[in-house]
């Protein structure tokens, strides 16, 4: 594993031109008026330092000259000083420009890469958001996405800055004395491959920090989230939860303190040896001074840049290596954004009606990363309008079959068929917008109720309350509703609101929300799983009318549920073993006789 990181990550290192690219060909395509003044208030105040340099020079050699003459001039004094003023005054209004603008780009960028990334992760299909591989490349990316790349930019301009004042300084101390300065530079260079490599360990640690980042996020999230905290205390799992939570984070300090320490020990050495280096040539500057061949101006100056020098290059060196770092951070929302949905429309097709068909021929299929096939060579036709249900035990591969029905996964073997069309033909969009989907474990959505149930065709009902309460009612939920405290409007959830559900009747709007969906297709996954079997009967009696003639997949394991249904399809380990009516399978006395019995005897 190590290895593969190691390639992965030095291919990352070569990314910094390629992500320099990405980041302002992105920018500039969202807003290239404030990248431009980025620009323009970066480079200015930068170049203002050799002149403010020179000024301050020519200031104290004139002022020293006008104190040595009896009958000097004060007005040239005084130029110096306001042409000093000024160039201060422009300083100040350029870096207060810049952090406006920056501002202002920041903003931009939080709304537009986050919508971004929101907006491929719709595209990308089920198994991304369960292979965990995956989900880490999704974690890395999710962290701190637009400020990643916000100080990506930042950390660039950064730069750029420091390389212009490294410049002028250079250049001041250059027209001083050439020969002093070179014996600076040589010190420099192990700095920044020291702070490069400083970098380098800093984003190898935090990339193989991804997975323990998840598990402390689970383990917060676990000990804060109302649906597992009454098991949590119940279990009094705190204490272990908390424990390895704290292992994770132990885990980060040390090797944090390790980095730190390392960094902390290069820079007192890189100052002690800077410090003996502008100790010597400043000794050199003074003595020429001495022998009348500089000025005065010139040594305040020079120990000035000195320092102005030291302080740029440890800039310079934070600033090369925090780029990188950061040309890193968004390789990581590219690989992101370059992952490419294996999910997607052969041909685009969208056809004029659909009656509800669904065909099953010879079809196979093993989870991704799974050795262990769900389904084995599934044949079966549903036809239009026909309410199937599925039955069998556990793990039989019922959800999976209503999953491929749903187009949330392709088979590896075998084709499935909408109308006779294949599957995958369909435009990916047109296909979902005529299935109605109840999971299993649904989605309790922290909205109001009329929000809840708009949900299933939120483009014609999110604005229509009549359309949605006479769907409450044809569900059977209309009384519920009115008896909640702001009825229709009543915020549910306990995150933003006051008013929770039961399990049941969290069922119940999820029924509403799929009748809501003008769809061919209805598929229920244990859809009366936590509703009461008076409540049940009274949702199935009036079934029929609730599925409009639609196609429909029922997976139940109540026999009171499934009897309903038209045709009963039995599963074992991923094969059909029966089909039939449910009087049909009764007669024939074989293992859905079998189950039905074993219910009615744990009723009795």
């Amino acid at each position: 594993m190590k290895n593969n990181d190691n390639i992965s990550i030095n291919q990352k290192l070569g990314l910094l031109k390629p992500a320099i690219k990405w980041v302002f060909s992105k920018v500039w395509k969202l807003t290239p008026l404030w990248l431009s003044l980025k620009l323009v208030f970066t480079i200015i105040p930068a170049a203002m330092l050799a002149l403010q340099a020179l000024v301050a020079r020519e200031l104290i050699n004139t002022l020293i000259e006008v104190t040595r003459e009896s009958n000097g001039n004060f007005n040239t004094i005084l130029l110096w000083i306001i042409l000093a003023l000024v160039i201060t005054v422009l300083q100040t209004t350029f870096l207060s420009g810049r952090q406006y603008v920056s501002r202002r780009l920041n903003e931009t960028l939080q709304i537009n890469i986050t919508i971004e990334v929101l907006e491929h992760a719709r595209k990308l299909e089920l198994e991304t958001f369960e292979n965990p591989e995956l989900q880490d490349i999704l974690a890395r990316a999710q962290s701190n996405i637009a400020n990643n790349v916000n100080n990506f930019i930042n950390q660039i301009f950064s730069f750029i800055t420091d390389l212009i004042s490294l410049i002028s300084i250079v250049g001041i101390l250059v027209i001083i004395d050439p020969i002093a300065t070179l014996l600076l530079f040589p010190i420099s260079i192990p700095y920044l491959i020291f702070h490069w490599k400083q970098s380098r360990k800093a984003y190898i640690k935090s990339r193989n920090r991804t997975t323990r980042k998840r598990w402390i996020r689970y383990y917060s999230q676990t000990m804060l989230n109302n649906n597992s905290v009454p098991e949590v205390k119940l279990l009094d799992l705190a204490k272990p939860l908390i424990g390895r939570y704290q292992n994770f984070m132990e885990e980060f300090i040390k090797e944090d303190r390790e980095i730190y320490s390392r960094q902390i020990m290069g820079n007192i050495l890189f100052a002690i040896l800077f410090a003996g280096a502008i100790a010597i040539t400043s000794g050199w500057i003074a003595w020429r001074v001495f022998q009348g061949l500089l000025t005065i101006g010139d040594l305040v100056i020079y120990g000035r840049a000195t320092r102005q020098l030291q302080s740029t290059i440890q800039s310079s060196s934070t600033s090369i290596t925090s780029t990188l770092q950061q040309a890193m951070y968004v390789s990581d929302l590219i690989e992101y954004l370059n992952l490419k949905p294996k999910l997607f429309s052969h041909n685009n097709f969208i056809p004029d009606n659909i009656d509800g068909k669904i065909t099953f021929e010879n079809v196979t299929f093993a989870y991704p990363g799974s050795k262990m096939t769900v389904l084995h060579n599934i044949s079966f036709t549903i036809e239009p309008g026909e309410v199937v249900a599925l039955v069998g035990e556990n793990g039989s591969g019922k959800s999976t079959i209503a999953k491929l029905m749903a187009r949330l996964y392709d088979p590896d073997l075998g084709n499935i068929y909408f109308d006779n069309q294949k599957l995958k033909n369909f435009d990916l969009d047109y296909l979902y917008s005529q299935i109605a989907f109840v999971f299993q474990n649904l989605n309790k959505y922290e909205a109001s109720v009329a929000e809840n149930i708009a949900y299933g065709n939120w483009h014609e009902l999110m604005n229509d309350r009549e359309s949605i309460e006479a769907i409450a009612k044809k569900v059977g939920i209309d009384d519920m509703i009115r008896n909640m405290p702001e009825g229709y409007d009543t915020l549910l959830g306990r995150k933003f609101g006051n008013y929770n559900l039961s399990g049941g009747q969290w069922q119940k709007i999820a029924i509403a929300r799929a009748i809501a969906r003008k769809a061919s297709l209805l598929i229920l996954d244990e859809p009366t799983a936590n509703i009461d079997a008076h409540t049940e009967h009274e949702i199935f009696t009036n079934f029929r009318k609730l599925s409009q003639g639609r196609t429909t997949l029922l997976i139940s394991h109540r026999f009171s549920t499934v009897s309903i249904a038209d045709r009963i399809i039995v599963v074992d380990k991923g094969r059909i073993i029966e089909q039939g009516s449910h009087r049909e399978l009764i007669q024939i006395d074989g293992r859905y006789a079998n189950l039905y019995k074993l219910h009615k005897s744990h009723l009795n």
